[in-house]
């Protein structure tokens, strides 16, 4: 009943979070790669839509303010860079456009401009109302785990896991128009509280006196593959860092660092602490769509390889020595244990779980306001003096 509960939290705030996959997406890719060409400009121009489809060309807060003049050409038009409050274009219509910038004008062009493509998407869904932008999601999610339960689509959700479904497909419906996240407070909701109870009753599911049971070699193995994945991260950022520091992206909006701690979150924890930290890391969802895909890719390879383990474990074991009786021990135990318990949910029952796994999201809620000042303090403290870990964080 609870890992029922549990599912469904995480599935519904998996699918809603998915479902703010913006559409432009696109230009911001575009922007991204014309950073590259803008290290004679003395700073570096951040460009994006916001909701009410207008084109923001600024220089980021982080950077020193340039003291030379710049022109911008966009649209046939040519306008002069202030750059204390940079360029705003409203009411952009779909289609493609073009933006050159440059030190010096002729006529109306510049003279050595460099320039990239922008594309501008429709951005009015199909619906608008929270209801039936819920409805869309729930039956989608409830359409999946149906198919998933039939043994005709068996073989196709044995190489498309179900959870990957549940990301993707809202993700269609937003990128198609049909559905906008940017407009609802769905995303909202989920993320600050259907996530959380669902982590809450994750950990409240977790058999902690059978895992120490098992022995200090298993938790001494347990700890040093976590120890592995979350020092592994840093350090392989460090090592690219210092032979390509541009492909690391600093400490921008699509930093390759913010998707790979997703990446290490799903491999510790799973994925719904995959998803918390990529709330906590600010993950943009274009690049959370391609890290979900590494995770998934990675995850069915050595999938593979322990499916073809598992049918010789006895031979493996005997080669390598290993004593798995404690863990077959505590499997049987939990097995027998579940099945003595499992029974129909009361309503008594259903109130107990959520007031128990809300009241834990409520006192978070409050322990952040004194906590989340602190510990960010102490992680800009330790960004500002180049710490790799921190900047993991």
């Amino acid at each position: 009943m609870l890992r029922v509960i549990i599912l469904s939290f995480f599935c519904v705030a998996t699918l809603i979070s998915s479902a703010t996959t913006i559409t432009e997406s696109t230009p911001t890719d575009y922007a991204n790669d014309a950073l590259t060409n803008l290290h004679t400009a003395k700073g570096k121009f951040s460009l994006y839509l916001d909701k009410s489809e207008g084109l923001i060309l600024d220089w980021p807060n982080e950077l020193s303010q340039p003291t030379d003049s710049f022109f911008v050409k966009f649209d046939s038009n040519l306008y002069g860079f202030i750059t204390d409050k940079g360029l705003t274009f409203e009411n952009l219509k779909a289609g493609d456009y073009e933006i050159s910038w440059g030190k010096a004008t002729d006529g109306n062009d510049i003279v050595k401009a460099k320039s990239f493509g922008l594309k501008v998407f429709n951005k009015t869904p199909w619906f608008k109302h929270e209801a039936i932008v819920l409805a869309l999601l729930l039956g989608l999610l409830a359409l999946v785990f149906y198919t998933n339960s039939l043994p005709s689509f068996s073989k196709f959700y044995k190489f498309v896991p179900a959870l990957l479904l549940c990301y993707f497909l809202p993700a269609i419906l937003n990128s198609a128009g049909i559905i906008n996240g940017q407009d609802s407070q769905l995303y909202y909701v989920s993320s600050r509280f259907l996530l959380p109870a669902s982590l809450v009753l994750l950990c409240l599911s977790i058999d902690l006196k059978g895992i120490l049971n098992l022995g200090p070699k298993a938790l001494i193995m347990f700890f040093a593959a976590t120890l592995g994945v979350v020092i592994g991260g840093p350090l392989a950022l460090w090592i690219v860092g210092s032979f390509t520091p541009d492909a690391l992206g600093g400490d921008s909006a699509n930093a390759l660092w913010r998707g790979l701690s997703t990446v290490a979150g799903s491999w510790i924890g799973g994925g719904a602490n995959q998803t918390a930290l990529k709330e906590i890391a600010d993950c943009p969802e274009g690049l959370f769509s391609n890290m979900i895909l590494v995770d998934v890719a990675l995850a069915n390879v050595w999938m593979a390889f322990l499916l073809f383990g598992a049918g010789m474990d006895k031979k493996i074991n005997k080669f390598l020595k290993a004593d798995n009786t404690a863990v077959e021990a505590l499997q049987t135990k939990v097995e027998n244990y579940q099945a003595s318990i499992s029974r129909a949910p009361s309503l008594k029952d259903l109130m107990i779980i959520c007031g128990v796994a809300f009241l834990a999201v409520g006192l978070a809620h409050w322990g952040a306001n004194f906590l989340s000042p602190w510990i960010g303090g102490g992680i800009s403290d330790m960004k500002a003096g180049g710490s790799v870990i921190a900047l993991y964080m």
